[in-house]
Parts: structure tokens; C-alpha cells; sequence
């Protein structure tokens, strides 16, 4: 048997032909740059030449692989964090969105080199958040209900403790119900009395939208020399969306990207055979609905698109004879 014969037994060996032997040959060639337009940069441990390598992509769409999970895997100061630090940056730059636990603060340095954010905590300055937040253009899913009940559930239950079908029931209604309230809020509010601490509630969420406008608008006036002209801006948007099959064709991959990100601000979920994601950017979503109207109205075979059209009467067939 060819290739590591001499690493067998005398008992695992076997005679046999040629042409049956080179099956089990293993064919290697040396490092190459990947085709592919996303990846990093790594280099050949032989040259230390950098080979560009698509290690998410390229083996998805070769079938070696169903996922793009990665572990990286090596002892103490073999270079893990690195590695991971080289990689989040290449993807970062080629316009990924990272999200990325860090244990260790390993890559608070990139983040604050790319000016991201970065959470922390400590005994003094301890954690928080609110998992009732909805955010604005969020909705209340079943995604979102069952993560806030696995949430009660462990926060109620201990460890050795389980919970019965009445129980979850209860749970999944007065959840409910909460929902329900603060969808009413606004017209308890003027309806009737409402709560004070609900009034406090909705007082700092409406002076925190208040201020993150304010800012807005500061920042924007600082930065612009010149006033900013609507008639401007509304025609470059009108002139990108009427040419933005040619726009997205003639595009690199990062402002393609940038173009399937606008219209669906959400993360694109891939299981395989089709992609779905769970919102579509509002204005993209008018322009869909608005096309679709016409095409209803254009398929009409009776219509009067004249103001007038309830003030003077149909010519019918023959023309109208003048008084």
C-alpha cells in the first residue's frame, strides 16, 4: 500500500494493483487565495505568503459544510484571541455586524478602535436591562414571549424545581394581559386617570426619544456649513431607487450589502433551502404596498380618475349634444 506503509502492521497491509492502490493516495497541492469576494487573510506556514481564505461562504456553498459555526481550539498562548481579534476585524471591514461576548476584555481594544460599544460590569456597576423593552418598530412575537417566560420561569423556579401546565398557563396570561395595558396606555391616558408610576414610566421613555432627537438635530447643525436643502435630498432618493437594479448590479459586495441592509434592517435568517427575515424596511414596504394598489387599479375595467367625475355625467356611447 503506498503513501505511509511503513507506519502499519504486517498484518494491516495487503497486496494489491496499481490502479486500486492510488485510490487511497491523498492529493494535496499548496495553499491558494480563495475566489471567493469575502474572507481573511491568513498565512502559509511554509512561505509565509498571506492566502486569502473564505471559512464561512465558500465551504457552505461546496457542501462540506450545513453551518458557519466555528471553534477555535489550541492551549495557552498558542494565539486563540489573536486569531479571533484578525478575524473580527477582517469581517468588520467588509461590513458584518459583530456581536460578540467578550470574557476577559480580549477585544475592548478593537472595539474601541472601530468605535463600537462595549458593555461591562462589576460588583460595583452591575448589569441591567429590561426584557419587557419593546423597541420601536418591534413587535410583541412569539419569539419574544416565549424568551420573556423562559426568563420568569427561571428567575421563580430553582434548579431542582419544575413547574406544571398550570403554572405556565398563568404565566403566559398575565403577560399577556401586561402587553395588553401598556398598549392602552395612551388612551387611559386621555380617558381617563392613569397610574403614577405607569406616568413616570411613560414620561422618561417620551423625554428620552426627546433627546435623542435633540441630538440629532444638534449634531446635524454642527456638522452641515450650509443649510440643508429637502428638495435635494428627496430627489437623490428618488433618483437611487428608480436605478437601483443597475445600482446593486454595478455594485462591490460591500455596497450591495449596504443595499440588502436598507431594505431589511433585520438579520437574514438562512435554513438551508430559503432566506426569510422578520421585518422590511418601512418605506421600502409603502413603495410595495403603493405598487401594488396601481397595479389593482390598472387591472380595473371600469374606472374615472377625474375630480370631476361626480359632478358631470358619462358621455356613454354617443357624444354629448351641446345645449
Amino acid at each position: 500500500m503506498p503513501g505511509n506503509a511503513a507506519d502499519f502492521s504486517i498484518n494491516d497491509t495487503f497486496d494489491t494493483f496499481a490502479e486500486q492502490a492510488v485510490c487511497f493516495l491523498n492529493l494535496e497541492t499548496n495553499y491558494r487565495s480563495s475566489l471567493s469576494p469575502v474572507g481573511i487573510r491568513l498565512g502559509n506556514r511554509l512561505t509565509g505568503k498571506p492566502v486569502h481564505v473564505d471559512i464561512s461562504d465558500e465551504p457552505m456553498k461546496k457542501g462540506i459544510c450545513t453551518n458557519r459555526n466555528k471553534f477555535i481550539l489550541g492551549p495557552s498562548g498558542s494565539g486563540k484571541s489573536f486569531f479571533t481579534n484578525h478575524m473580527v476585524r477582517s469581517y468588520y471591514e467588509q461590513g458584518t455586524h459583530i456581536v460578540l461576548v467578550d470574557v476577559g476584555h480580549s477585544y475592548k481594544d478593537l472595539c474601541d478602535m472601530v468605535n463600537g460599544y462595549y458593555f461591562t460590569y462589576d460588583e460595583k456597576s452591575p448589569i441591567r436591562f429590561n426584557p419587557f423593552y419593546i423597541g420601536e418598530g418591534d413587535s410583541l412575537d412569539t419569539e419574544k414571549k416565549e424568551s420573556i417566560k423562559t426568563l420568569l420561569l427561571a428567575l421563580w423556579k430553582k434548579d431542582n424545581e419544575t413547574f406544571n401546565r398550570s403554572e405556565y398557563v398563568a404565566l403566559s396570561t398575565a403577560l399577556q394581559l401586561y402587553y395588553e395595558k401598556l398598549d392602552r396606555e395612551k388612551s387611559v391616558l386621555l380617558q381617563s386617570n392613569i397610574d403614577p408610576v405607569d406616568y413616570r414610566t411613560m414620561k422618561a421613555e417620551c423625554e428620552e426619544k426627546i433627546n435623542r432627537l435633540e441630538a440629532k438635530l444638534a449634531e446635524t447643525t454642527t456638522n452641515t456649513s450650509t443649510p440643508i436643502s429637502i428638495d435635494k435630498l428627496i430627489y437623490k432618493a428618488v433618483s437611487t431607487l428608480s436605478h437601483l437594479d443597475s445600482i446593486y448590479t454595478e455594485a462591490a459586495v460591500t455596497k450591495k450589502r449596504e443595499i440588502i441592509g436598507s431594505i431589511y434592517p433585520e438579520k437574514l435568517c438562512f435554513d438551508g433551502l430559503q432566506y426569510r427575515t422578520t421585518r422590511i424596511n418601512e418605506a421600502v414596504q409603502l413603495i410595495y404596498d403603493t405598487t401594488n394598489e396601481l397595479g389593482a387599479i390598472k387591472n380595473r375595467k371600469s374606472s374615472d380618475f377625474s375630480h370631476l367625475s361626480g359632478r358631470v355625467e358619462r358621455t356613454g356611447i354617443e357624444p354629448v349634444i351641446p345645449p
